[in-house]
């Protein structure tokens, strides 16, 4: 059981988690600026990729 509790996020401290998620709020909100400096719509760019690339339509 020790083994399969090793990944979960339950010993992480909330300081830890909130870096995380800042950090990961940080990556995606630079995603949709440069998207919109390029000229796309935000709403149009592929959430699944780092870089702004658009939807398939």
């Amino acid at each position: 059981i020790d083994e399969f509790l090793e990944g979960t996020d339950e010993g992480v401290s909330p300081a830890e988690r909130r870096k995380r998620n800042a950090a990961y709020l940080k990556k995606t909100m630079a995603k949709y600026r440069q998207a919109s400096k390029m000229g796309m719509d935000p709403a149009q760019v592929n959430q699944r990729r780092n870089t702004p690339t658009l939807k398939k339509r």
